[in-house]
């Protein structure tokens, strides 16, 4: 859909390599560490019922300007940006979340699949996600079950 917006966490918080067959896309990758840690400086806190991904909806609702993330760059924010070409390749580490929108009115097609990295840096990343996301949702829904599993192939 031309003009499609996207805000979410990448295939479960998975590291994933994709690749842009056709259209062009805009895309911001943020480390899920600086978002969580970011929160704090908002004063944004969890609402009352609010479940992980709506908290997650809200913090990045509060991103949406330019002035924003001007402040959450400031902020130390581990961030990338860039158009994506047909052709393209493109890396999302574990642990982070994905904004994107198609550009123009063309459609975007492409493919992607997912790595498990082994790096310290990226699991830290990925692990804190989890425990965000356990603490408060618990580890008996689905994503948490499947991460109990990814995580025994991390060990």
């Amino acid at each position: 859909m031309p003009g499609a917006q996207q805000a979410d966490m990448e295939r479960q918080g998975i590291a994933q390599v994709r690749y842009q067959i056709a259209g062009q896309r805009e895309v911001v990758v943020l480390s899920f560490d600086s978002m969580y840690d970011y929160q704090a400086t908002i004063s944004l806190e969890v609402t009352q019922g609010q479940n992980f991904f709506g908290h997650m909806e809200e913090l990045l609702e509060t991103l949406s300007t330019d002035e924003s993330m001007q402040a959450f760059h400031k902020h130390g924010a581990v961030m990338w940006h860039g158009i994506l070409e047909p052709g393209s390749f493109f890396y999302v580490p574990m642990g982070h979340w994905v904004v994107e929108r198609t550009l123009n009115t063309t459609c975007v097609c492409g493919m992607r699949t997912a790595v498990l990295e082994s790096s310290p840096q990226a699991f830290s990343g990925w692990k804190r996600l989890r425990e965000a996301h356990e603490s408060m949702a618990g580890s008996d829904t689905a994503l948490g079950k499947f991460w109990t599993t990814v995580n025994q192939f991390m060990a």
